[in-house]
């Protein structure tokens, strides 16, 4: 920008010839698409969020959030909530496209079939219906001999609380298969095949 000097003394006009003010929507970024996560409790809420943070939004979050990323948090959500012990959660999924509007369009997702294409959203909220909480209610073993049936047991149930807890009992395909592993691994280090 070129300066004039004036004839007054220490009077200096700055001017800045062809250069108009910027407006505000040509320096300031889009708002940044958000998501919600409920249906979990506060602080299971607030884990899976940070999970899906971690794992699906990138470092500088997009103006809005497409089919895929709605669609990829959705089966990660109910993943862990199936790892919880909730086998058939439920998950709701609703779209915000704009910040103006104040009614959003709501998807049951499901595995079979994808969400309509192009999807975008300003706002995602995901509500988890967990359903019924599966439990182991007994737990026997037929044939073991190598290990005490109480140390077995330590392998699929919590056994270090004075009362019995169903939160301690929780069933999911994969904590029987990680508690199986773990029992063969301990015989095949007693020498069992």
């Amino acid at each position: 920008s070129p300066v004039f000097e004036s004839t007054a003394p220490g009077i200096f006009v700055i001017g800045a010839l062809g250069e108009l003010p910027a407006r505000a929507e040509d320096t300031n970024p889009p708002p940044a698409a958000t998501f919600k996560i409920s249906g979990y409790g506060f602080l299971g809420d607030l884990r899976l969020k940070r999970i899906i943070k971690l794992l699906e939004v990138p470092k500088k979050t997009p103006e809005f959030f497409d089919a895929n990323f709605m669609e990829d948090t959705a089966l990660i959500l109910k993943s862990k909530v199936r790892e919880d012990g909730y086998l058939d959660p439920k998950i709701v999924i609703t779209v915000f496209s704009d910040d103006k509007s104040k009614k959003g369009v709501r998807y049951f997702w499901n595995e079979t079939e994808p969400l309509p294409r192009p999807l975008q959203g300003k706002e995602v909220r995901f509500k988890i219906r967990k359903g019924v909480l599966f439990h182991l209610d007994k737990l026997e073993f037929n044939g073991l001999t190598a290990l005490t049936e109480k140390k077995t047991r330590s392998y699929f149930i919590e056994t270090s609380g004075a009362v019995p807890l169903k939160q301690n009992r929780v069933y999911s395909p994969a904590r029987l298969r990680r508690s199986v592993a773990n029992v063969e691994q301990v015989l095949n280090r007693m020498g069992y095949q």
